[in-house]
């Protein structure tokens, strides 16, 4: 890969990275014991909040001058479809058939959306050379925030009364350091 598309690649690579670890995450949760299903949910739902945090403030933003706005306000819907399957994942954590059938379904709308920034990625590798210096800034100022937004949404964490099953004490401390 040449010089030119080195800003392309690193803003790939992390969100590919992001993926693959969410990927994980779900794939974990289908086998894991009640005991170890806190600390998965617990990883799952503060990763998926950071990736379409990091997607809805840098690089959608950053393609808006070469990618179709109907493109990127369906990938934005996706990931908002995401993060309500989440919430649902929360409520119905008590009850192993709901909370497998809201599994599947996040995790098929998970691979849709990574399906469709896999296409968006295509698009970007060929713009390179143009946006070169716009998508470095872009993965560097989104790893910037990723750390931000981790170290607010665990102090969030940690402010809470426990009322959720998976925000226990030992996952905030463990997820969140």
């Amino acid at each position: 890969m040449g010089e030119d598309a080195h800003g392309s690649a690193e803003l790939i690579n992390q969100l590919r990275a992001d993926y693959g670890h969410i990927k994980a995450l779900m794939v974990r949760l289908e086998t894991a014991d009640k005991a170890e299903q806190d600390h998965v949910l617990a990883d799952l739902f503060l990763d998926l909040r950071i990736l379409s945090a990091l997607e809805q403030k840098f690089l959608y933003p950053s393609l808006s001058q070469i990618v179709d706005e109907k493109q990127i306000s369906e990938l934005r819907r996706e990931l908002y479809s995401m993060l309500t399957l989440m919430l649902e994942l929360e409520s119905t954590y008590a009850s192993e058939a709901p909370l497998e059938s809201t599994l599947s379904l996040l995790s098929e709308r998970f691979d849709q959306h990574v399906r469709k920034d896999e296409g968006l990625f295509s698009q970007m590798e060929k713009w390179a050379v143009d946006w070169r210096t716009q998508l470095v800034s872009v993965a560097e100022k989104m790893e910037i925030y990723r750390v931000e937004l981790k170290q607010q949404l665990c102090r969030r964490l940690s402010d809470c009364s426990g009322e959720s099953p998976f925000k226990s004490n030992l996952t905030i401390r463990r997820r969140c350091a």
